[in-house]
C-alpha cells in the first residue's frame, strides 16, 4: 500500500527540472506570481469589506500570503503523518506554497459581489452579445462567471504566464473544481477558451478516471490553508469593525480548546490574540482529516464533476474532519458566524449595491464602443472608451468579450470606481 500511494504521489508531483540558476521549476513557479501584475494588485482588491477606511482588515494580498504559509505547514503535518513522502515534502511545499499566494488572483475587484456583478451582467446582455456575433457557447461560459476559473485563464493567457506558464502540478493544485463554466455550473475551474490547455495538464498528471477530471491532492490543502485563515480573518476584521453577533457555540468550543472564559465580553478579540494555537491545532486536524479520507482523495474523486452529487461529509477537509477535530468545527463555526452576522453588515451591504452600478457602468460603455468599432464606424468617444481602457481595438467576437472581461477582472477596487467615474463623467477634478 506505501509503494503504491508514493507511486501515486510520484505522478501528482513530478520530479522538477533545474534551469542552469540553481531554481527547480516549482522554484520558478513561486517566483513569477510573486514578480506578477496580477499579484502585486491583489493589494488594492477587497477580500470581505469593499473601499474600507480601515487599514487594518485584510486585502486579497495579505489573506492569499496567509493561506501560503498555513498550507506549507498542512505539508510538514501529512509528512509526519506518512501520508507525504519524506523525499517529496520540499516539491510540495513549492507547489502548495505558490497556490496559496496564487488562489485568489482571478478574483475581480469589489470581493464576490464583483463576481455576481460581472455573471449578471452577461446574463442581462446575452441578446446584445449574440447579436454582435459572440457565440453563445462564449456567452453562457462567462453567464456564470467565476474567479476561480478566471486563475486558470490568468495563468495559460496573461502576462509571461500565457509564454512560459506554470508547472502542471501547480497549475492543477490551484484547480478547487475541474469542471467546466456554464449556466448551469457557478462554481467552475476553467472557461471553455481554457479546455485544451486543463485536458493537457490533467493527462499529464494522470488525474482523470473513467474519462472525468479529479481534483489534485494538494488542491484539498491550499483550500483547507484557504478556509482556516478566512474563517478568523473575517471575524477578525469583524472584531476591528466593531461588528457582533451571537456566539453561544462558539465560546463553549472557544472555552475547551483556547481557555478563553464564556464570559468575556471580547470573544473574537480573545480568539485574535490566540490565533496561532487555533491555527496549529486546525493544520493538525486538517492532515489527520486527510489521512482518514486518504482513499477518496489519492484514488481520484470524480464525484460532482461526473455529475453525481459529493458526500456531505466529503466537501473539504475541514467538513471531513469537523467531527472529530473541535478545532475544525470551531473554523467551521466562525465561518458560519461571518455569514450570518459579517456579509449582511449594513454598511457592507450599501457598499456591495454600489458595486454592480461599477461594474455595470465599465461593461455598458464598452458594450456601445465594441458595437461601433464592429460597425466599423467608431465615433471619437468610443475611440476614447477603448482608449481609456487600453483595449486592443481589432479583437472581434468571441475575443472581444474575452478582452473586457480580463481587463475589468484584472482591476482593483478603486480603479474600477475610477474608470466608472470617468466614464460616467464624474470625475473630480
Amino acid at each position: 500500500m506505501k509503494i503504491e500511494l508514493e507511486e501515486k504521489w510520484k505522478d501528482y508531483v513530478p520530479t522538477p527540472k533545474t534551469d542552469n540558476d540553481g531554481r527547480d521549476e516549482y522554484e520558478k513557479d513561486y517566483d513569477k506570481i510573486i514578480f506578477s501584475q496580477c499579484f502585486r494588485r491583489l493589494s488594492g482588491k477587497t477580500q470581505v469589506h469593499p473601499f474600507s477606511h480601515n487599514d487594518h482588515v485584510h486585502t486579497r494580498l495579505s489573506h492569499s500570503l496567509e493561506v501560503s504559509i498555513v498550507g506549507r505547514s498542512i505539508v510538514k503535518e501529512l509528512v509526519l503523518l506518512d501520508v507525504i513522502p519524506q523525499e517529496l515534502e520540499q516539491d510540495c511545499i513549492k507547489i502548495v506554497m505558490s497556490a496559496g499566494i496564487a488562489h485568489d488572483m482571478g478574483n475581480p475587484p469589489l470581493g464576490h459581489i464583483g463576481e455576481d456583478a460581472i455573471g449578471s451582467w452577461v446574463r442581462s446582455h446575452y441578446t446584445d452579445l449574440v447579436k454582435l456575433n459572440i457565440s453563445t457557447e462564449c456567452v453562457n461560459t462567462y453567464s456564470s462567471y467565476d474567479g476561480n476559473a478566471q486563475n486558470f485563464h490568468i495563468f495559460n493567457n496573461l502576462e509571461y504566464f500565457g509564454e512560459k506558464g506554470l508547472s502542471p502540478a501547480t497549475t492543477a493544485a490551484l484547480v478547487k473544481y475541474p469542471r467546466i463554466s456554464s449556466e448551469k455550473n457557478h462554481k467552475a475551474g476553467f472557461f471553455k477558451a481554457d479546455q485544451d490547455k486543463f485536458d493537457e495538464v490533467f493527462d499529464a498528471l494522470k488525474l482523470k478516471k473513467n474519462g472525468f477530471p479529479f481534483r489534485h491532492p494538494l488542491s484539498y490543502v491550499m483550500e483547507a490553508a484557504d478556509d482556516i485563515c478566512y474563517s478568523m480573518m473575517d471575524v477578525d476584521d469583524a472584531y476591528e469593525m466593531g461588528i457582533h453577533g451571537n456566539t453561544t457555540k462558539i465560546q463553549d468550543i472557544a472555552e475547551t480548546e483556547l481557555g478563553i472564559s464564556k464570559n468575556s465580553d471580547n470573544i473574537f478579540g480573545e480568539i485574535r490574540a490566540k490565533r496561532g494555537i487555533l491555527t496549529s491545532k486546525a493544520v493538525k486536524g486538517a492532515a489527520e482529516a486527510f489521512k482518514k479520507n486518504l482513499h477518496y482523495i489519492m484514488d481520484g474523486n470524480v464525484s460532482d464533476f461526473a455529475g453525481e452529487p459529493v458526500p456531505n461529509d466529503k466537501k473539504d477537509l475541514i467538513v471531513m474532519g469537523k467531527d472529530s477535530n473541535d478545532a475544525l468545527k470551531l473554523i467551521s463555526l466562525l465561518k458560519k458566524f461571518a455569514a450570518e452576522n459579517v456579509f449582511g453588515q449594513r454598511d457592507k451591504v450599501v457598499y456591495e449595491t454600489a458595486c454592480y452600478s461599477i461594474i455595470g457602468t465599465i461593461f455598458d460603455s464598452w458594450l456601445k464602443a465594441y458595437s461601433e468599432y464592429k460597425q466599423e464606424n467608431p465615433s471619437l468617444q468610443s475611440k476614447k472608451v477603448f482608449s481609456l481602457m487600453n483595449l486592443d481595438d481589432s479583437k472581434r467576437d468571441d475575443e472581444a468579450l474575452i478582452q473586457i472581461i480580463d481587463y475589468v477582472s484584472g482591476m482593483t477596487d478603486r480603479f474600477a470606481k475610477f474608470t466608472a467615474d470617468t466614464l460616467s463623467g464624474r470625475l473630480s477634478v
